[in-house]
Formats: C-alpha cells, sequence, structure tokens
C-alpha cells in the first residue's frame, strides 16, 4: 500500500557553528542535529529532526536512536493512514517511553516531524491547516505569525561582545533580548547583565524592547532568591529556569522574593509536567520546544494549555537546529495565537552549514516564508551526506 512507511533512515550530523556558543549547562562549537528521512513505499520522502540533549530531556544521540529503532519503529509497523486525519493520530499515538521506561521525547519529536512531513505531502495539505483537527477555539493561520518577532539570544560571554551584539541586533530591528545566566561567579554574571541593561536602557524605559534572562538550572534556590532579589524592580520580561529541574516547589517563593516571572524550560518536557508546574503555582510563563517537548502535535497541546491557563508563552529552539526544524517551528506559529516570544531561525548566523535552502528569520526578527506542502523544509540529498561522516543508519519496520 503507497501510504505504508517502508523504511526510516537516522542521520546524524556534525555542522560547525560560525562561533562558539556558551551557556551555564553546556558549551558548543559543532551543532549534532539528528535527522530522521521517512520512505513511504510510493518512494516518497519526509524529513523531521530532533536534537538529544542530555541535560533537558535526559536523552543522547544513541537512546536516540534506540528508541527509534525499537519502540517508534515498531508504532509503525501496522500503520496504512489512508486520510490525513489518520495519519495525524498516528503522529500523536507515537510512544513517550523507551524500552527501560525512560522519557524519549526527542526521539519522538524526530519521527513524529518526519510522519507528519510525509503525510502532509502525500495528502496534499499543508501542516498549519490541521489546527482545526486539535479542535481549539481561535488556532489556525495566521496564529502569531503576523505579530511575533524573533528575538536574540546573548550567550554567556565578556560585557565587550555582548555590548556589540546588541548593536547588531538593533541595527537589525531586533526587539527581543534574552541573556544566559547562571555563571559560577557571581560578579562576572552580574557584569555581564549591567552591561546589556546599560545597552538596552533607553529602548527598555521606552518599552520598545525585552530582556529576559536564563540560567539554565545553574542556580540552588537560596542562591536563585540572593540573585534574584536584587534584581527586583528590573525591566526584566521573565527569568528562565532559574534552578535544576525537580526544584520547582522552590519557585512560588523565588518569585515572591524578586516579583519577577519565572519561566519553566528544562522542568516542562510533557503535559504532566505543565500540570504539576500549575498545580505547585510554580511559574508564569512557558518555553516550548519541539525537539523537547515531543514534536509538533505537542507543542500545539502544550500551546493550548498555556492559554487556557493564563501563562505566557515562549516557542524557543535548540542551538543548533537546521532549516527542518526552523521550518516546523515557523508552521507552529502559524497554528497557535498566544506566543509572545520566539528565538529561532538562526540559520547561517549560528551554522556554517545547512540541511538545504537556509531559512532566517528577517529584518526586525519577521517571520520567513516556507513551503506550503510538509514542514515546509527543502532538504538537499547531498547536504545531508555532507554532514553526516558516518553515514546514515537505515531502519525497516
Amino acid at each position: 500500500m503507497d501510504s505504508q512507511v517502508v523504511a526510516i533512515q537516522v542521520w546524524p550530523l556534525q555542522i560547525p557553528l560560525r562561533r562558539k556558543f556558551k551557556h551555564a549547562a553546556a558549551e558548543r562549537t559543532v551543532a549534532d542535529p539528528i535527522v530522521v528521512e521517512v520512505e513511504l513505499a510510493n518512494g516518497m520522502v519526509g524529513y523531521g529532526e530532533t536534537l538529544a540533549r542530555p541535560y533537558v530531556t535526559a536523552e543522547t544521540p544513541a537512546t536516540v536512536q534506540a528508541a527509534l529503532s525499537t519502540v517508534l519503529l515498531e508504532a509503525l509497523v501496522d500503520a496504512r493512514p489512508q486520510s490525513l486525519p489518520e495519519a495525524l493520530e498516528l503522529a500523536e499515538s507515537l510512544p513517550w517511553q523507551d524500552r527501560d521506561g525512560q522519557t524519549c521525547s526527542a526521539a519522538r519529536a524526530g519521527l513524529e516531524l518526519a510522519l507528519l512531513d510525509v503525510y502532509c505531502r502525500y495528502f496534499h495539505r499543508d501542516i498549519v491547516h490541521l489546527a482545526g483537527w486539535f479542535d481549539v477555539s481561535g488556532f489556525g493561520s495566521p496564529g502569531s505569525a503576523g505579530r511575533v518577532r524573533y528575538g536574540l539570544v546573548l550567550g554567556s560571554e565578556e560585557p565587550g561582545n555582548l555590548r556589540r551584539q546588541i548593536r547588531l541586533g538593533k541595527l537589525c530591528g531586533i526587539r527581543d533580548f534574552k541573556l544566559k545566566m547562571g555563571d559560577a561567579d557571581v560578579d562576572r554574571d552580574r557584569a555581564r547583565l549591567d552591561a546589556v541593561l546599560k545597552s538596552l536602557s533607553q529602548n527598555l524605559l521606552l518599552q520598545n524592547v525585552t530582556l529576559r534572562i536564563d540560567a539554565n538550572g545553574a542556580w540552588q534556590p537560596d542562591r536563585a532568591i540572593d540573585i534574584l532579589a536584587s534584581l527586583k524592580g528590573l525591566p526584566i520580561a521573565a527569568v528562565e529556569q532559574p534552578t535544576p529541574r525537580g526544584m520547582e516547589e522552590e519557585w512560588w517563593e523565588i518569585h515572591q522574593s524578586c516579583g519577577l516571572p519565572i519561566m519553566a524550560d528544562e522542568s516542562l518536557v510533557t503535559m504532566k509536567d505543565a500540570e504539576y508546574l500549575v498545580e505547585a503555582k510554580a511559574v508564569q510563563s512557558l518555553n516550548v520546544r519541539i525537539s523537547k517537548n515531543g514534536g509538533l502535535t505537542a507543542a500545539v497541546r502544550l500551546a493550548e494549555f498555556a492559554r487556557r491557563n493564563n501563562l505566557r508563552l515562549m516557542v524557543g529552539c535548540m542551538v543548533g537546529e537546521t532549516a527542518i526544524l526552523s521550518a516546523a517551528q515557523v508552521k507552529l506559529l502559524h497554528m497557535v495565537d498566544n506566543v509572545a516570544f520566539v528565538e529561532g531561525c538562526y540559520s547561517r548566523l549560528l551554522l556554517r552549514d545547512d540541511v538545504g535552502k537556509r531559512l532566517q528569520f528577517g529584518y526586525g526578527g519577521r517571520i520567513p516564508k516556507v513551503d506550503q506542502l510538509g514542514l515546509g523544509a527543502r532538504v538537499d540529498r547531498e547536504s545531508l551526506e555532507r554532514l553526516c561522516p558516518e553515514g546514515p543508519k537505515r531502519l525497516s519496520p
């Protein structure tokens, strides 16, 4: 049958970054995305992408490939969708745990995106038109794409470098900035923040830019309270992941001490996490990332959860995403209407190469255009082969 998945190829890529990117949890000079290619019986192919981050979902490239070759592959054995709704049901029904009972949300995301890409092409539909399938009032094109703009992430760099990046960002019309914090040296961390605040001071006063800070879970609760209490009253739109995952019960007190909105990132992987964060009154904002949160359908569900619970929503990215995940993110922005901040589509600003046609935001952080069918990315086979030094691994259901 034409709609049956006959093979999956896993492409572990190595893409040099244009510059080193450092934050409290990691330092990178090379991006390591994993591209998942799905092939149907009629020869049609679709592409998904994910990135394994042990400090986010506890997954590694090895565990991602293991989950793809076992529980996720097994879910496709009898799959032969005859309509797009059936294909969506297949995507949403993919397992969330591997054979050891560990969360495999990153692996799930890579396969889910590939399935959505190939089946939307197979049935000649644009993914953004599927928002109605989720039965959420107000979701659907143009979603947030008509008003939200991409922001700039500032790494853990010296104040001089941060000032230069902000000047460049201003010249490009960027209006949302985020500073990575969580340095072991508190004074050095504060010097970076002071440099950024000074560079943005006039714009922050006029309220035509925003500034968020992100500790990537580097602080213990007592230190978070001490540091953030000293920032009380400053024009900071959100504090992202102040402590490691598992310490969310302390966030209400942290919020009370500084008066700044708390945003969950590493503490938000599954819907169960989101429900717990609300029950604990731990957050005012959620950071949804497609590869972290299990795929596009899960991201839409979390966006609806955020709206229903009056939480601000950010759509973020992993360092080193290619045009595949960037295109999926653009589709998500067209589907959901409640995005406040967005990061991604950095393309040549960060990557020295890509899997095909590059996808980068425009002046002022404007949302780029993508192809209508599938995820909308244009993937080049030669580029995949060039960026995959160990070659692809072929799997068959």
